[in-house]
């Protein structure tokens, strides 16, 4: 018994018969059209034969499958039939093309974009698409450092398949500046800022119209020439500590009024405390805006 399992291990394998070569389909759907005339000819080239494979895979129709589509189709083929092998075409994605993605996206052809490296796996044709929420910023990101931009290519109704690139990205667009050194804490007027015409990375924070920031706070110091953005501003509060505020407190159908002292900040909807100066007892109240505030039941 044992050597005629050895006797079977030392026989060659005889080699399985596979198509050497794939037919390349750039769609769903394998027509008869892509099968070999002159073993199918007689098919109607319409016919759907089946689903193509998906990306990198492969998918091997035998003749005797083949002959079945046939008759089911009351067409008889002559015997014997090849098998065929198909395969989805696949090219290289192009910086033309990743070009053109983000420019629809940015909705103009006016914007540089320099591709400085982009996904190297052959993809199927398609629809591209780099959405805006695909880009990432590292922090800091100045005008001149490559984007890294994440999109997808849909290549069936159904399929998509992620693609990436990393981009130099500049658009010329109106941006706010600082027209001279702006101190810390300090309330922005109309005289602060200004607009000119500069070539920035449309993804770098950045703000375009006065009215994003007169009446805000400096964060810190901002030095002249600086592209205001939020990360420089901050809204001031609707009660800073140490102002009068006017409060209003109910309880059932008793309603009172007065005024109390600020021993913290906040912003309409936020807790604030206070100081009765009468009392001189401190409570907690709810901002309803600019210097008021209100205490109710379950406050």
């Amino acid at each position: 018994m044992r050597l005629l399992v050895l006797v079977l291990i030392a026989l060659p394998l005889a080699p399985l018969a596979f198509p050497e070569t794939c037919a390349a389909v750039d769609r769903d759907r394998i027509l008869a059209s892509d099968l070999p005339k002159e073993a199918y000819g007689a098919l109607d080239s319409n016919l759907v034969i089946g689903l193509a494979p998906g990306p990198g895979a492969h998918r091997t129709f035998t003749g005797h499958e083949l002959a079945a589509i046939g008759k089911l189709n009351s067409v008889v083929l002559d015997a014997p039939l090849p098998d065929v092998c198909f395969e989805r075409a696949l090219t290289a994605l192009t910086a033309a093309r990743v070009v053109t993605a983000m420019q629809s996206t940015l909705g103009t052809a006016a914007a540089h974009i320099e591709v400085v490296d982009l996904i190297r796996q052959p993809l199927p044709s398609g629809e591209l698409d780099f959405p805006r929420s695909g880009v990432s910023l590292s922090p800091g990101s100045k005008g001149d450092a490559p984007t890294f931009w994440r999109g997808t290519l849909r290549y069936s109704a159904q399929r998509t398949m992620p693609v990436w690139a990393s981009v130099r990205l500049i658009e010329e667009r109106p941006v706010l500046i600082a027209t001279h050194e702006i101190r810390n804490r300090s309330t922005i007027s109309a005289e602060d800022v200004s607009i000119v015409r500069l070539g920035i990375n449309p993804f770098i924070p950045h703000f375009e119209a006065p009215e994003n920031v007169v009446g805000r706070l400096a964060r810190k110091t901002i030095p002249g020439g600086s592209v205001m953005s939020e990360m420089l501003i901050a809204v001031p509060p609707d009660i800073e500590q140490g102002e009068t505020v006017h409060i209003s407190a109910t309880s059932g159908f008793t309603s009172i009024t007065f005024d109390a002292v600020a021993r913290s900040s906040g912003r309409k909807g936020d807790r604030v405390v206070l100081l009765n100066p009468e009392s001189h007892r401190t409570f907690r109240a709810l901002v309803d805006g600019k210097g008021t505030a209100h205490v109710g039941e379950g406050n």
